[in-house]
């Protein structure tokens, strides 16, 4: 299990070092983090926001004079973002693992790590370089 570990860190660490070498990764990672900020400024504030809706609730329960469900605000709202950002991360990674895979042919080091004696645990450290960016 030990020598698993060492390959999936030692390429993990290798493909991760050649992501900041790169501006593109910068760009994507750019992207990604506005849309992201897009994504959390219209779930709260948007005019179908959570919380204009929340307020909404609340007013219209203070005005008629009946009892206002509770609404656990932060759960809508880490379930509405985690909702938008995996339909975003579908369009993102593709492009990050088409990157990775294109710069491993590239380098011709894509036939070496698919022919060396590294499990398939091992080459998964690749791709873990790509989720985590």
């Amino acid at each position: 299990m030990g020598i698993v570990l060492a390959n999936i860190i030692a390429i993990y660490r290798r493909e991760l070092q050649s992501y900041f070498i790169s501006p593109l990764a910068y760009a994507i990672a750019g992207v990604f983090w506005f849309i992201s900020g897009l994504f959390f400024v219209t779930i709260l504030f948007g005019p179908d926001g959570i919380l204009p809706s929340v307020a909404a609730i609340d007013l219209q329960g203070q005005q008629l004079g009946v009892p206002v469900p509770l609404i656990d605000v932060p759960y809508e709202f880490i379930r509405a973002f985690l909702d938008r950002m995996g339909w975003l991360l579908l369009f993102i990674l593709p492009i990050l693992s088409m990157g990775l895979y294109a710069e491993e042919r590239k380098r011709g080091t894509l036939e070496l790590l698919a022919t060396s004696p590294l499990t398939n645990w091992a080459v998964a450290g690749w791709f873990h370089t790509t989720v985590e960016k």
